[in-house]
């Protein structure tokens, strides 16, 4: 008699396949009754072999797309019988012949609309990854601060952060991203052109955070772009120069060029261009030039590192208390707040926040300008400021100011006066500008407070212009200590339109899961279209808090699953269960319903299906997980996937699961569902 050995690989003890693997249920009757109608045995029939004939009426009638299928027919003449077996193992039980989702590998989407109609794969590098001090001595000892890059462009992922500071002696520019090492500029760029376009050939916006301190180094940021980037930048004085005339020229005549560069070529943009257009190009998105102080800046890794060292330690002691948000469940994450818990959490960040917190977090693109020292007028490269295509710019307005003057008297309370101000400025920056298009940057916190009463409002801005969201810092309800920025539902900036809704790509758990499914969709490019719903203007723009009818029922049927026997951590076959639900609007949005554990198999049967009513089924997404039940701990992680509702393809699908990072598993593991509209 055979026996089976284990042996620790990764997390989990591996099958090492001494005994025979488990034997496989018989395929679902459904799976049957379909090869039975495709046979040419009708709904009265049961043939027990499939011809040529009958696997192309299948493959062109049933999945709907063409399909290369030579090798399959070759197979079917090899062995001259096709079985049920044969046809449920080689093709319906393959997410290469039988994927769930439509078009997997094909851009179908429009691509020729101007960029402010796509969702666009945006991450965002968080100032301070790691959040144990194992992996910061990790990270910081091995890792470059190019590394998230090139990682989230090999991940598709289309719009980027880069972070410019003084190099230590000033005369040069280095790329830091928190405790990894440094970088220059240089550098940076090179490994950005390298990998841009592996996964996908639309453009790539670069997002510049710009900490220079003169105009030497501003000159020094566009010779390098240009050096390095010019055959692919894409900026808006491309049509007046030939970049490779630049190029022979060198740079007297760069400078010749600012001295003389006609301003009226330099205009803000009225339009955005379109994806289909900018194929193959990068593009620089940041705030046009501010003022450069006299007042000196301490470096970033002089100061930062103090303060958060002393942070990350109380940060530690924290989660060595039990306090920490990922204690309770380390392998699946936090659980995504809903759409209304995320909108009402922004009342009480202001009480949550702590003056030394406030000291940590970074300057972005909405500091308020008024509040910094102005004592000299804007010093600026000229050609710096022409290589940005997508600007992000504060449009100031009158309300806040307005509100600002009012005597303190009038108010009841100071507090009522400055969350009135604060909701005035967001308004304020809010309003378009018919005769240019721009970006405008957002923290998680600040549309959390602008959704409670502007939704329609930042709906219509970014109908033209461009919304990035990052990440805040928080302590409470499910996330991390104040030195991390962790990840946020994303549907808070989705339904309200928002292109760039960024992400820290190294904080694996459900609410990054959900952003790897959306981009799924559309052939995995990285941009997806916008539903008409999000560009509506007439009778009314859509209202992201609104209670909608339900426009569409999905039933969902799971099968069976197969492919841990190989992986999985159990030397005896374990008990697994299902976990399906859907995020989107808050009306779809439900909690996760559970199919029942099956008892020690490796190739679970379950054949449970759920029904989910749905009102905006165009944006919604479908949360697959399966857990093992551990009678004595936690459930065990057993797979994930997530996947656009609106590419679903009806009919019985096989769908591949991915472990905790989003990487397929090994061996394939994989279900077996069926997808249905009523």
């Amino acid at each position: 008699m055979g026996t089976t050995t284990s042996y620790k690989c990764c997390c989990f003890h591996c099958w090492d396949g001494a005994s025979p693997p488990p034997k496989a249920p018989p395929p679902p009757k459904d799976v049957g009754a379909l090869f039975s109608l495709y046979a040419g045995g009708g709904p009265g029939g049961a043939p027990h072999h499939m011809d040529e004939d009958g696997l192309r009426r299948y493959l062109s009638v049933y999945q709907g797309e063409g399909t290369n299928v030579e090798h399959l027919l070759e197979q079917i003449r090899r062995q001259q019988l096709f079985t049920l077996d044969d046809f449920h193992r080689i093709v319906v039980f393959s997410d290469e012949l039988n994927p769930p989702i439509r078009h997997q590998h094909r851009v179908h989407h429009d691509m020729t609309l101007p960029l402010s109609h796509y969702f666009i794969y945006s991450g965002h590098n968080p100032y301070y990854h790691a959040w144990r001090p194992d992996q910061r001595r990790r990270r910081s000892s091995s890792g470059r601060s190019d590394g998230s890059i090139i990682r989230e462009l090999k991940m598709g992922v289309r719009a980027i952060e880069v972070a410019m500071w003084p190099y230590s002696k000033g005369d040069d520019i280095q790329i830091h991203h928190g405790w990894n090492t440094p970088v220059l500029l240089t550098q940076c760029l090179k490994s950005i052109k390298k990998y841009a376009f592996l996964a996908s050939p639309y453009p790539v916006i670069i997002r510049l955070e710009d900490n220079l301190q003169s105009t030497n180094l501003q000159k020094k940021a566009a010779k390098v772009v240009l050096d390095v980037l010019g055959d692919i930048l894409y900026w808006p004085y491309t049509d007046h120069i030939d970049i490779e005339i630049m190029h022979i020229l060198q740079w007297p005549f760069i400078d010749y060029f600012d001295l003389h560069v006609n301003t009226d070529s330099n205009k803000p943009l009225k339009n955005f261009p379109s994806p289909e257009e900018l194929k193959g190009r990068v593009l620089l998105s940041t705030k046009t030039p501010t003022p450069i102080l006299k007042k000196e800046k301490s470096k970033p890794n002089e100061v930062d590192e103090s303060m958060v060292d002393d942070t990350i330690e109380k940060g530690d002691a924290q989660l060595q208390r039990g306090k920490g948000a990922d204690d309770d469940d380390a392998a699946w994450g936090p659980e995504v707040p809903d759409f209304q818990t995320e909108i009402q959490s922004a009342k009480k960040h202001d009480s949550d926040v702590s003056t030394r917190q406030r000291q940590r977090q970074r300057i972005d693109d909405n500091a308020d300008d008024d509040q910094k020292e102005q004592k000299m007028q804007p010093q600026e490269y000229p050609l710096y400021r022409h290589l940005i295509t997508i600007r992000a710019e504060k449009q100031k307005g009158s309300l806040a100011d307005a509100l600002q003057k009012q005597p303190d008297a009038v108010w009841p309370s100071l507090s009522a006066k400055k969350e009135a101000i604060e909701k005035a400025a967001l308004n304020d920056a809010l309003q378009s500008d018919p005769d240019k298009v721009r970006r405008l940057s957002w923290s998680e916190k600040q549309i959390q407070k602008a959704a409670e009463d502007l939704g329609t409002t930042i709906v219509r801005f970014t109908q033209r212009n461009i919304l990035w969201i990052n990440p805040s810092f928080s302590t409470k309800g499910y996330r991390r200590p104040t030195h991390l920025s962790s990840n946020y539902n994303p549907f808070l900036g989705w339904l309200h339109g928002a292109q760039m809704v960024a992400l820290n790509m190294e904080e694996y758990g459900r609410a990054l899961w959900l952003m790897h499914g959306f981009y799924r969709a559309n052939g995995g490019c990285g941009y997806v279209r916008k539903p008409d719903f999000l560009m509506v203007t007439e009778p009314e723009v859509f209202d992201p808090r609104a209670s909608y009818d339900v426009f569409t029922t999905l039933k969902v049927k799971v099968y069976m699953g197969d492919g841990w026997r190989m992986d999985f951590k159990h030397t005896q076959a374990p008990d697994f269960w299902t976990s399906i639900g859907i995020t989107g609007v808050p009306k779809d949005t439900t909690t996760m319903k559970n199919s029942k554990a099956t008892e020690n198999t490796w190739i679970p049967v379950w054949g449970h299906e759920f029904s989910f009513p749905l009102t905006v089924p165009e944006i919604a997404l479908l949360r697959v997980e399966v857990h093992q039940y551990n009678v004595s701990e936690k459930d065990v992680f057993g797979g994930q996937t997530v996947l656009p509702v609106w590419e679903l393809r009806p009919g019985i699908r096989a769908v591949a699961l991915f472990d905790r990072q989003g990487n397929r598993f090994t061996n394939n593991v994989k279900l077996l569902m069926r997808f249905e509209f009523v």
